[in-house]
């Protein structure tokens, strides 16, 4: 990886070293964090990568500048950028009905009151539309929200679990919505019903539309669903928040999914698509969010520590000699 020097592309020098020290001290030297990996582009050079604390905190693996990342719902912008690609060659209008390429939601209901299976639902308002699925406004909902009746029939069926998005959308087709489309805004299932309206509307799985359309000709050579065995040894290990002390390590094996909207991905092939996106100047930074002093109702199962839910990510922008902190985190409860 070729760097240049942040002054020849007008950034400071001694301000990104600021961006170190403060993701040392505040992070990884108290360890609220294993590791990390910073990466500063501007007008698509590098000017800045720069790798702190640990990939595998069991073995002492230092982190490595290749390391490979599970990045989760940083899929969904993919994906989104997946279906408006089909939008821009005609396959679909935004207002257009999702039963009209899901026949089998076109008999969805909006839920009223009862437990699964014994639900009593009402008919919605409306049809749910491709622009509602965008812009999760659709009614759907996560099987880990722990909030209502709608998403314990999510985990009393397993439909995360589904072994593709056909079967995935099959389970969705028989459960109600939490509201008529359109009226709410809840954080959801919705992208990955947009990555099964891909593969319907392309004729592609959508793990070869997203090579053939996006990581092919950005040449993101490290991002997919799976972890080539040859690439093991550069996968970080998973941890999660621990409100208790370190954060907790993760035994969760990388299944070679084509389905949902996770994968991973290593960070020079999210340099590649930041500027793809023309959002290079930002310096993109993981950073776990706890969500504290929670009232959450619990509705059909224990739930080991519901105030530990968290989720985001936090960018610093650069701008002149001040870094200025950002966060785009939706908070759903």
């Amino acid at each position: 990886m070729k760097l240049v020097s942040p002054e020849s592309v007008g950034l400071d020098s001694s301000v990104l070293e600021n961006v170190r020290s403060y993701l040392d001290e505040t992070y990884v030297k108290d360890g609220k964090y294993i590791g990390t990996i910073t990466l500063v582009a501007r007008n698509g050079k590098v000017a800045y990568l720069d790798s702190l604390g640990l990939m595998d905190r069991e073995n002492k693996k230092p982190m490595q500048e290749d390391a490979i990342f599970r990045i989760y719902s940083m899929t969904k912008a993919i994906t989104s950028i997946s279906i408006m690609q089909l939008y821009e060659k005609s396959k679909f209008r935004l207002d257009d009905p999702v039963h009209w390429y899901i026949p089998s939601w076109k008999k969805l209901r909006v839920y009223e009151s009862g437990i699964y299976p014994n639900f009593l639902t009402s008919r919605p308002k409306r049809h749910m539309t491709i622009r509602d699925l965008l812009s999760h406004m659709s009614g759907l909902t996560y099987d880990f929200m722990y909030r209502t009746n709608v998403d314990a029939a999510y985990r009393k069926t397993k439909v995360q679990q589904a072994n593709n998005l056909q079967e995935f959308v099959d389970i969705l087709s028989e459960l109600p919505l939490e509201f008529s489309p359109g009226d709410k805004w809840n954080y959801s299932v919705a992208t990955d019903v947009l990555g099964h309206l891909i593969e319907v509307m392309s004729g592609m799985p959508l793990d070869e539309y997203f090579e053939k359309n996006i990581f092919g000709p950005l040449d993101m050579v490290d991002t997919g669903f799976s972890c080539p065995e040859d690439k093991l040894d550069r996968l970080a290990s998973l941890y999660e928040h621990n409100p208790k002390g370190e954060p907790r390590l993760l035994e969760i094996p990388f299944l070679n999914t084509k389905m949902f909207s996770d994968g991973i991905c290593y960070i020079i092939d999210l340099k590649k698509y930041a500027v793809y996106k023309n959002i290079s100047n930002l310096a993109l930074v993981n950073i776990e969010l706890n969500i504290t002093g929670l009232n959450i109702k619990e509705i059909d199962a224990n739930i080991e520590d519901p105030n530990q839910m968290y989720y985001g990510k936090r960018l610093f922008d650069l701008q002149g000699d001040k870094i200025f902190y950002k966060s785009n985190c939706r908070y759903w409860r």
